[in-house]
């Protein structure tokens, strides 16, 4: 049975209007991942009330923004550009962070990743179809993403690549896809294989027995492959609810 409109929409009218504007129903552009996080945050006692869920997030925006400009700021002390490696490492720190963990901690890191791109990207969509409003008459969640993207500004575009990379990487869906095109590519090149040496193309010598036995191993470490895919599912239904 579809959800009500007013079910579809929890999470982002809590996140509200003021200073942001997204172009889906959904927040994070999918019903079941808005819903997810709903009752993620409902686990960890952040109440979908605007309030709640407004004060919550505009506090993680703030802590980033601090940790960025500290971690800036070493950056230019050693005279050394911030690189990937340095990002990831500022995105371990964050997470590592307790009231950020509070919330990181129960969603799936690429779901996670998703509803903060959201937001900056709300906000970034609401500057562009509203220039010269005063940034100070925004939400306080609003004016938290403002203060990250201003201190993550030198080196923002890195970091958004990391959490793409992220979502590409940890994505269920898109990893099993991945996984299973592999696996299915390998099948068939072992099928023309087999039929080459069937056919009698080439001698059964210690180099083809070789190869054959790789083809054994990279075939269990694909079954082995997905059946931890299959428990990382499990465990993000399990968080989902």
């Amino acid at each position: 049975m579809p959800e009500a409109p007013s079910t579809i929409a929890v999470l982002k009218n809590c996140v509200g209007r003021n200073g942001l504007l997204f172009p889906h129903r959904c927040l994070t552009g999918q019903n079941r991942r808005d819903a997810s996080i709903c009752r993620a945050m409902r686990s960890v006692g952040i109440q979908n009330t605007p309030r709640s869920v407004q004060t919550h997030l505009a506090d993680l925006f703030e802590l980033a923004a601090d940790m960025a400009e500290e971690m800036q700021a070493f950056a230019d002390l050693i005279r050394h550009p911030m690189h990937e490696e340095a990002v990831m490492e500022y995105v371990r720190q964050f997470r590592d962070k307790p009231s950020v963990l509070l919330l990181a901690g129960v969603l799936a890191t690429h779901t996670f990743d998703r509803l903060l791109l959201a937001l900056v990207d709300g906000r970034d969509a609401y500057l562009a179809a509203h220039p010269g409003q005063d940034p100070s008459r925004h939400s306080e969640l609003a004016r938290a993403i403002d203060k990250f993207r201003a201190e993550t500004r030198r080196f923002w575009p890195l970091l958004r690549q990391f959490l793409e990379w992220e979502i590409e990487q940890y994505d269920g869906d898109k990893a099993e896809e991945v996984n299973l095109w592999l696996v299915q590519e390998f099948e068939e090149e072992e099928r023309v294989f087999q039929a080459r040496i069937a056919a009698g193309e080439f001698p059964l010598h210690s180099s083809v027995i070789e190869r054959q036995g790789r083809a054994a191993a990279a075939s269990a470490a694909a079954a082995e492959s997905m059946g931890t895919l299959a428990i990382a599912d499990k465990d993000v239904e399990m968080k989902d609810q």
